[in-house]
């Protein structure tokens, strides 16, 4: 929601400087470039599994139960804890780029009836060309082609069918993530590390 409303009022945190975007987006390129030709190829195949999901924190026990260093925080729709069974499915081993998206969006022949999806919130036009929204204002597009595309629900369901595929389900992702390292730089984008999307 941020992102979204980026540009339009919403301003950075205090005390944060914006960061060098052009110097970063190099080392972005580096990365992506060494990873596209990995040998997992497009997909990797999670075998059947069981997954645990969710959290036992029921808001009605906060006043009631002390906090302590053992409590997990989870939302309300997280809650309870519970397991899954996921039979075997094939997933792409990173999530849809800015530019993945775009040339989708941008092309005609693809962008029309039952395939057509939206321009993501997440950009906005300036000057007549697309910018990638960020809290520090509008960027360049190619300066984040490479962050996972931030769009609705609906239109990442249009372009993952266009793809043969679909959006991975809570336990799919769950079973993804307990097996492989996610982040392309190696590290998870939590804990505000970063107030703007990393590849």
């Amino acid at each position: 929601m941020l992102i979204q409303r980026a540009g339009t009022g919403t301003i950075p945190p205090p005390k944060f400087i914006r960061p060098q975007f052009e110097a970063l987006s190099k080392g972005w390129e580096e990365q992506y470039a060494a990873i596209s030709s990995h040998s997992l190829g497009e997909t990797v195949t999670i075998e059947p599994t069981i997954v645990t999901i969710g959290h036992d924190d029921l808001e009605a026990d906060d006043d009631a139960v002390p906090f302590h260093p053992a409590h997990e925080f989870g939302w309300d729709n997280e809650n309870p804890r519970r397991t899954l069974k996921t039979p075997q499915f094939k997933i792409s081993w990173r999530p849809v780029t800015n530019a993945e998206y775009y040339a989708h969006w941008s092309d005609p022949a693809k962008n029309q009836g039952g395939g057509k999806v939206s321009m993501p919130a997440s950009w906005t036009e300036v000057d007549g060309k697309i910018h990638v929204r960020t809290l520090y204002g509008p960027i360049d597009f190619n300066l984040a082609k490479y962050w996972p595309v931030q769009a609705t629900y609906d239109d990442l369901s249009i372009y993952a069918k266009s793809k043969g595929g679909r959006i991975p389900t809570i336990a799919e992702l769950a079973a993804f993530t307990e097996r492989y390292e996610t982040g392309l730089t190696g590290q998870a984008n939590v804990g505000f590390k970063n107030w703007h999307p990393i590849p």
